[in-house]
């Protein structure tokens, strides 16, 4: 099975893309090539956040954590209300990480998409 008929296997929605005037092709190019974009600044935004929540967390804790070590300060802290922020960074970080993890499928998604179009593309204006 070449990379084109496995693409279009997983893909559904482009099996017939081949067939497709070139002017569908751009237009399902530039939808694929928006993707790319959107969902570049989703994990950007994202990976943001979670910098964020970690700095937050290591000034309560008084040094660097890391999303890994986070749990084990906040066992160690006696401070209840530290503890809860902690907690509560803790839950909040597993949870953008886990949408991170959905972006970056979907920017993959995306991507090949957009490069399964474009070699069409290239090869209709041959």
């Amino acid at each position: 099975m070449s990379k084109e008929e496995s693409f279009e296997a997983t893909n559904p929605k482009f099996k017939k893309a081949k067939k497709w005037s070139l002017k569908k092709l751009e237009k399902a190019l530039d939808k694929e090539s928006e993707g790319v974009s959107i969902t570049k600044s989703t994990i950007r935004k994202l990976e943001s956040q979670i910098s964020a929540l970690i700095q937050k967390c290591s000034d309560l804790v008084g040094e660097q954590v890391t999303s890994e070590t986070l749990e084990k300060h906040a066992q160690r802290i006696q401070d209840k209300v530290v503890i809860i922020e902690l907690k509560t960074n803790e839950a909040e970080i597993q949870l953008i990480t886990n949408q991170l993890i959905q972006a970056r499928t979907r920017l993959q998604d995306h991507t090949l998409a957009k490069n399964h179009l474009l070699d069409i593309v290239k090869r209709k204006n041959q």
